[in-house]
This record gives structure tokens, sequence and C-alpha cells, in this order.
């Protein structure tokens, strides 16, 4: 009861509902009224697409002064290897300090998950680029290229320890890291304003772009769009996952083919059959006894016929010193590297020579009617030339 305010008379109160439990008034709260989020939203990159052409300039200026350096010069393939396995990473750091730059200067915030966990969507990831890397494999395969990509396959032939390592570091640390928060964290997450589709196909033709291949360009931009969808789905834990796991996959391949087994060569017009060490491979349209090993080194085998009958390795010795053998007048011989050395087929005669300005390795081995010569090219490469003498010890010839 209350009293009226005129006449003071007593009249009803009106009805306030009585104030719920505590326990009921806590757990009703969150439900009483929508909350209202005051927060600003996330800031969207501002000059992501500048970032990301600037950062392409920067590896397409690089890779140019490289070239510039070492053009004119005579470089092996294992020399070239290490210029490269330089340039890469002075390109990663570059871009990786432009991407920390841009990040910071917006202050964006990464979108490292999406509809999952960070774990679960980095699992998604790894299963997705591994199933890529597997079906890539098979794909190339079927067309003769063994090897998985010819560019990490040549970094791992040397099968040394420092090789298979630097691989693994930029193919499947590097390039995720720093691709991925560029191109999907930066790029396609600052141009999904304009649409799902332009983001996706623009930040894959981009990543296709930053790859400074123009015959590989529809390759890339699938596999840009394939982790663009990731990213959309999964944020940077999955399309980095995906990432790594696409090319880590593809650096075992290429180390499990640098560790195979090497084939056993018969060139059945000469009668000569070698064995080459783990790591060499034969070409299917090659000629016969061509076999391609580490840093692309190249062992040949080649035979004459009659115009050397009866000349002994010595006497070819001889002829070399004196400049009058013309099976190698196609060669810049250093005539006082010519010796006699002795091989399970019997004695032969070695030389050092260059041809185009690369060193080359020449053994002439003396049979019958027939004088048989193996050369290796790319000499450059420690590896091959360790090969090289287990190939010699493994000849054996028709007699």
């Amino acid at each position: 009861m209350t009293w009226c305010g005129q006449c003071y008379a007593r009249v009803p109160a009106p009805y306030q509902p009585a104030a719920p439990p505590l326990a009921l008034a806590v757990a009703v709260a969150p439900y009483a009224m929508p909350a209202v989020d005051l927060a600003p939203p996330a800031p969207v990159p501002r000059r992501a697409g500048v970032t990301t052409i600037v950062a392409i300039a920067v590896g397409a200026l690089l890779q140019w002064v490289v070239g510039r350096l070492l053009d004119g010069g005579t470089f092996e393939n294992e020399a070239l290897v290490r210029y490269g396995i330089v340039t890469v990473l002075a390109i990663y750091s570059a871009v990786g300090y432009l991407v920390h730059r841009r990040i910071a200067a917006d202050a964006h915030p990464l979108r490292w998950r999406g509809t999952w966990g960070a774990w679960p969507s980095a699992a998604f990831g790894l299963a997705v680029g591994g199933a890529a890397a597997f079906g890539l494999l098979r794909l190339l395969e079927s067309h003769g290229v063994e090897g998985g990509d010819q560019y990490v396959a040549l970094l791992v032939s040397e099968r040394t320890v420092p090789y298979i390592g630097v691989a693994f570091l930029i193919a499947a640390v590097a390039a995720p890291l720093v691709e991925e928060a560029l191109f999907r964290g930066l790029l396609l997450e600052s141009w999904l304003a304009r649409g799902k589709a332009v983001a996706l196909l623009g930040s894959a033709a981009m990543f296709a772009a930053w790859h400074l291949s123009p015959a590989q360009l529809p390759y890339y931009t699938v596999a840009g769009a394939l982790l663009g969808l990731v990213y959309l789905r999964h944020g940077l834990a999955g399309s980095m996952a995906a990432h790594a796991a696409f090319n880590g996959t593809l650096v075992v391949a290429a180390v499990l083919y640098a560790f195979a087994p090497g084939p056993v060569v018969n060139v059945e017009t000469s009668g000569l059959t070698l064995r080459a060490p783990s790591g060499w491979h034969t070409i299917p349209d090659a000629p016969a006894g061509y076999l391609y090993g580490p840093s692309n080194a190249v062992i040949t085998v080649d035979t004459v016929s009659s115009r050397y009958y009866g000349l002994t390795p010595a006497e070819l010795v001889a002829r070399i010193q004196l400049d009058r053998l013309p099976a190698l007048e196609n060669f810049e011989v250093r005539a006082d590297t010519a010796y006699t050395v002795e091989l399970p087929s019997g004695e032969a005669a070695r030389v050092t020579a260059t041809q185009a300005g690369l060193r080359v390795d020449l053994v002439l081995l003396p049979v019958g009617h027939r004088l048989h010569f193996v050369a290796l090219r790319g000499a450059g490469s420690t590896r091959a030339r360790a090969d090289f003498g287990r190939v010699l010890q493994s000849i054996e010839v028709d007699r």
C-alpha cells in the first residue's frame, strides 16, 4: 500500500516483480539483453596490394642482379646452386621484412584460424597439402618426370646434409611463412571487401606472378587458389600447414630420388657395361651410355674403332702431351694432366680438359680395335667426381 499525494488516502502500490534468486539472475543475465560490441572492427591492410607488388619487384630485382653478376662467367652447376641458395634466402628475408612492416603499419591482426581451432586447422592443411603433392608426383611420373620438382631435385642431388637441410628450410619453412603471410594473410584478406571471388583469384594470380615463371603461371595460379580456399576456411594455420606439407613432400620425394640405386648401363654397340652409383639416372630418349647425376653432372660413353688400333695407354698419353690426338680436338686439353691409370677392365689413359669453359674428366680405354671414351662433364661437383671413380671401377668390356 501507498498514500495518495493529494487526499492522503491509502491506494494499492503499482506491481513490481519480485527479484529472482541470485543464482537464477546470474544464469539468465547473458540472455536478458543482447550485448553490444563497441570495439572497433579489425583494421584492413590499406596498402597490401602495393606491398605485394613491391615484394614481387624485389624478388625479380635480386634475381636480375645476381644474374648480371654471373653473366659472362663460367660456373659449374654446383657453384650456381650455392649462389641460388644465397639469392633465395636474401629474397625471403627482404620480403619477410616488408610483410612485417606492413602488418605493423596497419595494425593488422593476422587471422590464424577459421571455423576450427588452430591445431585442427593445421591438421586439415597438412592433409590437403600432402594429398596435393602426391597427386602432382603421380601426374609427373605419368609423363616420365621423376624426382618431383626439378629445382628441389637439383638442390638435394649432392646428397649432403647441409644441402638437404637448406632445401627443407627454404621449401617447408621460409616459403610457407613468408608467402602465406603476404598472399593470404595480407593480400587476400584485404581484398575480401571486393568479394570472395576477386580476392581468391586476384591473390592466386599475384602468387603465380611472384614465382617469375611464365611457363608455369597456370600451375602456380591453381596452387594459389587452393591455398586461398584453405585460408578462407581455416586461416593461416591451415594454409601455412598445407603449403609446408606440399613443399615438404616434394623435398622428401627429391631426396628419395637422389638416393635411389643407380642403373646398370649396357652400351651394346661398344660392348661396354658399367654400374652407376646411387643418385645417377638415365634419360629415356637419351643415347645409350648417357647418365646424369649430382648437380646435373653428366657421364657419357663413346667408342671409336680401327683408327687407334694397337695404341697402348702410354702411347695415348704421349700423343695427348704432343697434342697429336685428333679425337680430342673438340676439347681444350691440359696436357700436363695426362697419365695412365689401372682399371679392373684394363689400363687406360686419363686427362683433364675443358669444353665451353667447363671442366671435363676424360678416360680413354683401348680394348682391341676399339677406343672407349668415358667422360664426366660437370666435374665441378665434388660428389660427381667421387662417383666417377666408382663408375670407372665398375666398367666391364667385351674383348
